[in-house]
């Protein structure tokens, strides 16, 4: 059975927080547990006429390359990954794991290694993003190790994360576009003034 809340948060994803059009380039990173989100996010995004991709991630890998790499693998810079960074058009990163604490065994050295590898990678994609070239968005998607980490049961949890979303509505995008009305409201109003004061118990700011 069809969860329309999964319809509906990659609706909001493609049209409303990047505004995906025809034949532009999307990136969808995930791990197996969001697949309902990516089959959405993929089937929508070509009904929009994009050229959506996949990069699926499977986490005990990363567990295995930090425990076995050796230096010159840790310090890798992939030609494949940097291609994706100057190319794609939108890029989605979907949250949704099944184990939060894979690399808790990993020592931080080796990770840190390889982080430092990639910063030009960094410096690409900000750059991209600056100039209005890439546009990138992550998103949560509710699972077993998730609602655990909440300490809350997975009907509980999936509630909570597309009430935040607005995804247990209609019309996500019509309440976030009223938010974004009231918040460019609430700007302009703020814009216009020279000092603010913030008072509340224990604070005078």
């Amino acid at each position: 059975m069809k969860d329309h809340r999964v319809e509906r948060l990659a609706d909001l994803l493609l049209r409303y927080s990047l505004g995906i059009k025809k034949n532009e380039l999307l990136l969808i990173q995930a791990s197996p547990p969001a697949t309902p989100l990516i089959k959405e996010l993929y089937k929508q995004a070509l009904l929009l006429g994009a050229h959506p991709h996949t990069f699926i991630t499977i986490e005990d890998l990363s567990e295995i390359f930090y425990k076995f790499a050796r230096p010159h693998q840790l310090r890798y810079l992939s030609p494949i990954r940097e291609f994706i960074v100057k190319k794609v058009d939108a890029f989605i990163w979907i949250m949704g794991s099944l184990n939060t604490r894979t690399l808790y065994g990993v020592d931080p050295a080796r990770m840190a290694v390889t982080a430092r590898s990639q910063e030009k990678l960094q410096r690409i994609f900000l750059k991209r993003e600056r100039k209005g070239r890439l546009r990138w968005s992550g998103c949560l998607y509710p699972t077993y190790a998730s609602a655990q980490d909440a300490e809350m049961s997975l009907d509980d949890y999936e509630e909570f994360v597309y009430r935040a979303c607005y995804c247990n509505r209609r019309d996500p995008i019509g309440a976030w576009r009223r938010i974004e009305r009231e918040q460019a409201r609430l700007v302009r109003k703020l814009n216009r003034l020279k000092k603010l004061r913030i008072v509340t118990k224990g604070t005078d700011l």
